[in-house]
């Protein structure tokens, strides 16, 4: 490659040959986020923001980056999984809903799997909420998911070996035998019960319970 001297003359005459972006255009390149989860501010952005709070916006190493009243908070990418009504954020502390209207929901300490499930179907596992993917494209919302977390919480109460006995075990033996009647029972109605109970007591406090958990993850990080 041959290289030559930069003036400031060869850059005036760059000028003129170079053509003028629109306003538009440039936000195309630059990012044009409008500060949310699933569009973020470019860096340059942030920066020319006035007192900025609240905000979500990709920095200087390309992170995704969520801005609080008095502190910054790298936030980790996680897989994303587009539902009906918003999105689903596997991340290390747990999955994190993203709704369309903007309320934002941390389910804590449970992860998404796609594999190891029949098709059209979704059970919970240590832990691990297992969901079809073909579902999860199309059709799956966050009260399937609430159901599933509702059966993580009877785990976390029973302990692993009564609940394999007594939910997982009986619940996949009804959903083969009888699937009509699966949803009515006991065990589906309480883990049903169970999920829609945590939604209603966060969305009492979101946004103080929301910026505890960005609060809580920043700290794990020093």
């Amino acid at each position: 490659m041959i290289k030559r001297r930069l003036t400031r003359e060869s850059l005036t005459e760059l000028a003129k040959r170079m053509p003028v972006l629109s306003e538009d255009m440039q936000r195309s390149y630059v990012g044009g986020g409008d500060g949310t989860f699933g569009n973020p501010y470019s860096y340059q952005e942030y920066l020319q923001l006035n007192s900025p709070r609240q905000v979500y916006y990709l920095n200087e190493s390309g992170n995704l980056t969520y801005a609080l009243s008095e502190s910054v908070v790298i936030a980790y990418r996680g897989t994303e999984y587009k539902i009906a009504g918003g999105t689903l954020v596997d991340t290390p502390e747990g999955v994190e809903f993203h709704s369309d209207s903007g309320i934002k929901v941390w389910f804590p300490f449970v992860d998404i799997s796609t594999s190891i499930v029949n098709e059209g179907t979704a059970y919970n596992l240590t832990g691990t909420i297992h969901i079809d993917k073909g579902w999860l494209e199309k059709g799956f919302g966050i009260n399937d998911f609430l159901h599933e977390f509702g059966h993580y919480l009877q785990e976390i109460e029973m302990g692993f070996s009564e609940y394999v006995t007594g939910v997982a075990i009986p619940s996949m033996l009804s959903l083969l035998r009888d699937p009509e009647s699966h949803d009515s029972q006991p065990f589906e109605q309480d883990a049903t019960k169970r999920g829609q109970e945590f939604w209603n007591k966060w969305l009492e406090n979101h946004e103080e319970y929301w910026n505890n958990y960005l609060k809580m993850k920043e700290q794990r990080k020093k």
